[in-house]
């Protein structure tokens, strides 16, 4: 697996990634992206053919010039511009908004609830969000579980001070733990 997580400050013009991403495809090798929106402006629309691109809604907005369309409508023409095969908007301290396609060729829209709604610190969220659920897509699991295991894993991760690594350990007891309840 290769991940784009790409913070925009010059190092992957886009030729660049589209010779990594040919590159990839060649070699059967799955791609996953995050461009960042905060410090400078991204565009996550230009990382095509992902298997899961994790935006958060403002960078969706970037990407599309869109402020007024609802998260559905959002989700919809950012597939049609970069064709990811998943699509997970992250809401912060709201959850994240799911866009999976169907059996039929149509999409389906879901939310998983944030898990920690008490955030010491967001700084990580997503990019723990976008890393454990890469794992798991790639380890076996099916898109829900994958999204599911993030969440946890991004509750974890606002759960500390600064943007910490997050142990297996520590995932694997939360998941554990989340069954218990």
């Amino acid at each position: 697996m290769l991940v784009f997580s790409d913070f925009n400050y010059g190092l992957l013009p886009q030729t660049l990634v589209e010779k990594i991403i040919l590159l990839c495809k060649k070699n059967n090798v799955r791609i996953v992206a995050d461009s960042q929106t905060s410090s400078q402006v991204g565009d996550i629309a230009r990382y095509k053919d992902m298997m899961l691109v994790t935006p958060t809604e403002k960078e969706v907005r970037v990407a599309l010039n869109n402020i007024d369309d609802g998260l559905p409508i959002l989700a919809q023409k950012l597939c049609e511009k970069a064709n990811p095969t998943f699509l997970v908007i992250t809401l912060a301290g709201e959850g994240v908004f799911i866009h999976l396609p169907d059996q039929n060729g149509q999409w389906e829209n879901d939310m998983l609830p944030a898990i920690n709604s008490n955030a010491v610190d967001p700084a990580g969220a997503g990019d723990c969000f976008l890393a454990a659920s890469s794992l798991a897509l790639c380890s076996g699991a099916t898109p829900w579980q994958a999204f599911y295991i993030a969440s946890i894993a991004a509750a974890c991760q606002v759960d500390t001070l600064g943007n910490q690594p997050l142990s297996f350990n520590t995932l694997q007891q939360r998941v554990l733990e989340s069954f218990k309840l």
